[in-house]
């Protein structure tokens, strides 16, 4: 649910990037104020939203190289399909997002697509961009938890990812957690985290999806934060869905 988004937010900053020429700051996700003492079953919330088709419209806000930047765009999650992934029976989830930025004086269209897999048991196995560039594969059994409550933390695991599905050349390895926060007092944001490093551990860019979740393992997108340490100052693009 966050690796193929984390894909294609970078490839977006990077257009961005191109067009301000450099880096830049600022943008956030803010969590509600209304901490719920419920638990909620976190692994059915992901499978059903894998499992089913989901469209979101978004704004984009965020600053690059001291200039300010909006946009607006959508967002698609395909219902997932039966596949394979590194030769076993998978499910995959195909992302595509589109749309318009403006940054500097310049305004630039962007669209994108990328692949999210995961077992038949709807746990996470890898990602990809087209053409199987940007190719990620989970190192471990990458599961989710049955339930969480808010304020619950865990890292579940490491990905080796390559230039492409030929897996010649390891350009990063990411690591992926969640942090379950505060929303309403029947609900949870649930943030989906992938800190990106470099070959030689360097903290490159940090991935945050958050969804919010219910009791009844229902799960929407609402926001998506990226920031990226190889700007100076860091550049953070915010997309927020509504």
């Amino acid at each position: 649910m966050n690796k193929s988004i984390r894909l294609l937010v970078l490839s977006l900053g990077m257009l961005i990037l191109g067009a301000c020429g450099g880096g830049g700051g600022g943008g956030s996700t803010t969590a509600g104020s209304k901490p719920s003492t419920l638990t909620f079953p976190l692994a059915q919330a992901i499978a059903n939203f894998v499992s089913s088709s989901h469209n979101y419209n978004y704004s984009v806000t965020g600053n690059v190289n001291g200039k300010s930047v909006t946009g607006s765009g959508t967002v698609s999650y395909a219902a997932a399909v039966g596949a394979t992934f590194e030769g076993q029976p998978a499910l995959k989830n195909t992302i595509t997002i589109s749309g318009n930025v403006a940054a500097g004086g310049n305004t630039a269209p962007y669209a994108f697509t990328g692949e999210d897999y995961f077992t038949t048991n709807y746990d996470p196995l890898g990602s990809s961009g087209a053409g199987g560039v940007d190719y990620c594969v989970a190192q471990n059994n990458q599961t989710y938890p049955s339930t969480v409550k808010v304020g619950d933390t865990a890292t579940i695991g490491t990905d080796n990812c390559y230039a492409d599905s030929t897996k010649n050349a390891q350009i990063e390895n990411d690591v992926n957690s969640y942090l379950v926060e505060a929303d309403s007092a029947t609900s949870a944001l649930v943030n989906l985290i992938t800190n990106t490093y470099s070959l030689t551990s360097t903290l490159q860019s940090t991935a945050q999806t958050r969804f919010r979740i219910d009791q009844n393992g229902n799960a929407n997108l609402v926001s998506v934060t990226f920031t990226d340490y190889t700007a100076s100052p860091a550049t953070v693009l915010t997309f927020t869905v509504h």
